[in-house]
């Protein structure tokens, strides 16, 4: 009798490694895409405020309730909730938006798990549901020490996934939610030849639920400095560079959608580190046959970066109603791997025969025009309809601190010193080691600069002489560790005290 209950167990147990093995054996691959967006005024500092929602998502989609990012996450947030100190939210630097994850097999697999870590950032919307990940923060009323820095509270976001991979003859018809709101970002990414995904998850009730989807979904919110930086000259001419010397962008391309609906490209390539593309703006209007030709160029890229062409298509297509039809300036970059894994590191068990990841920087940069008169002359960018709505909290910021900084509350009183003041440009911020300092031919002085950390030591310091003709100097801040800095910055002329975000 012994003898057969051992029998049996070890059946059992060769079984189970039995079938556990002929899953692992299963082959399949995992190809993913999704956009980094960022927003820089017109002399290259990069602007934060971009919590806002640009595209609303179907109902059906998950939110974690960030009463802070109220209309990113809206749902189930009470608006009048509020903190009246909101405005002073700072630090969202980044959009992380429509990242998608498709699946390939010949087969149906079970069980499939994966886990994405966000790296300075929240994933704060999901879909199908998660089976873990990031908690979600609840403000306490009663609390006086509400941190007044996003990226103090959210600084490692995450999301975890268990599913399965469905026969690739299972018909479409299985998708949980065949119709959605806002269709042309939800259906568009569906239109590839990948697997259907199912998830079950069980709500606090023990209830179970079924979701069947083209693709896993996910977005959120970073903290993190722009790889590339946009700053047009008192020329006019746009310059373009990679503040890293550790990547290679295999494919740019600087976009205009002018305010009558025209499109303009004003030039196309790779950027190499060390490398600054200087760009003159074009007033060349394209025909619909040659801006479909830049966008098949566009299309070309993507897959020697890893896609499949539907998947690129796909992407571009979802693209249609904001990133091509929205006024303004745009850099389109494929993102490269090495960053994103870096941001966004990935886990899969099992692991995939082969895991392709192309993300796009959308870089957007305010015209030297507009933002000038978005400083000086009150002007309602918004409503005029010069900056897209979701950019509203940044634009705010972007005046709001520039006005504290010359101390004074009246922008427009301030014309001539803010004249100085905006042509000395402390770039990037966040900085991710090294620092670009401009001063401009105002200036009839020697400009001095220290850089002080939060206990008001001196941990560098130089100057830029009037002597120097480009007004231009590079400081390596590599050796400083995170967090938060000073640099005071004085002449004849003019005495400014800027905070430097260090973050690497």
């Amino acid at each position: 009798m012994k003898i057969s209950k051992i029998f049996f167990v070890l059946l059992s147990f060769f079984a189970l490694i039995t079938k556990i093995s002929a899953q692992q054996d299963k082959p399949y691959t995992c190809h993913e895409w999704g956009t980094f967006t960022s927003l820089f005024s017109s002399n290259g500092q990069q602007l934060d405020g971009l919590y806002l929602e640009e595209e609303p998502l179907p109902s059906f989609c998950y939110n974690l309730d960030r009463n802070f990012l109220a209309t990113f996450s809206s749902k189930g947030v009470n608006k009048t909730k509020l903190y009246s100190n909101f405005n002073e939210y700072g630090n969202a630097f980044i959009k992380m938006e429509t990242p998608v994850l498709y699946f390939y097999s010949q087969y149906e697999i079970q069980k499939i798990k994966v886990n994405i870590d966000f790296n300075k950032g929240t994933i704060s919307q999901f879909y199908p549901q998660r089976f873990g990940g990031e908690s979600e923060y609840v403000w306490q009323t009663s609390t006086k020490s509400i941190p007044t820095e996003y990226n103090l509270l959210y600084n490692q976001g995450s999301i975890f996934w268990q599913f399965n991979v469905l026969n690739p003859t299972t018909d479409n018809n299985e998708i949980t939610y065949l119709k959605a709101e806002n269709s042309k970002i939800w259906l568009a990414p569906r239109e590839t030849k990948s697997n259907l995904l199912e998830v079950y998850t069980e709500d606090s009730n023990l209830n179970v639920k079924r979701e069947v989807e083209k693709y896993l979904f996910y977005r959120g919110v970073g903290s993190f400095g722009n790889p590339i930086i946009p700053k047009f000259d008192t020329s006019g001419q746009l310059s373009i560079y990679l503040n890293s010397n550790l990547m290679n962008v295999p494919y740019y391309m600087v976009f205009e959608r002018t305010p009558e609906g025209k499109n303009r490209v004003w030039s196309e390539g790779s950027l190499h580190n060390n490398e600054v593309q200087k760009i003159k703006p074009t007033k060349e209007i394209l025909s619909d046959f040659q801006w479909n030709n830049k966008k098949n160029r566009f299309i070309t890229e993507l897959v020697k970066s890893g896609l499949f062409e539907d998947e690129a298509r796909a992407m571009l297509k979802t693209w249609d109603a904001s990133y091509f039809n929205t006024p303004g300036i745009k850099i389109f970059w494929i993102v490269p791997r090495c960053f994103t894994d870096i941001i966004l590191p990935i886990t899969l068990s099992p692991k995939p025969q082969s895991l392709e990841r192309v993300m796009v920087g959308r870089t957007e940069i305010l015209d030297p025009r507009i933002d000038k008169a978005i400083l000086f002359d009150s002007v309602d960018a918004i409503k005029a309809g010069l900056v897209p709505a979701h950019y509203e909290k940044a634009i705010k910021y972007r005046k709001t601190r520039l006005t504290k900084e010359i101390g004074s509350d009246k922008l427009l009183n301030l014309r001539d010193s803010m004249n100085i003041q905006l042509e000395i440009e402390v770039t990037p911020n966040p900085c991710p080691g090294y620092l670009f300092i401009t001063s401009s031919d105002i200036l009839k002085s020697d400009l001095n600069w220290e850089c002080f950390n939060i206990k008001g030591q001196i941990v560098n310091s130089g100057k830029i002489s009037k002597e120097n003709e480009s007004r231009y100097c590079e400081i390596d801040l590599n050796q400083l560790s995170e967090g938060y800095y000073y640099i005071k910055l004085h002449s004849d002329e003019v005495n400014l005290t800027k905070k430097l975000i260090i973050a690497k």
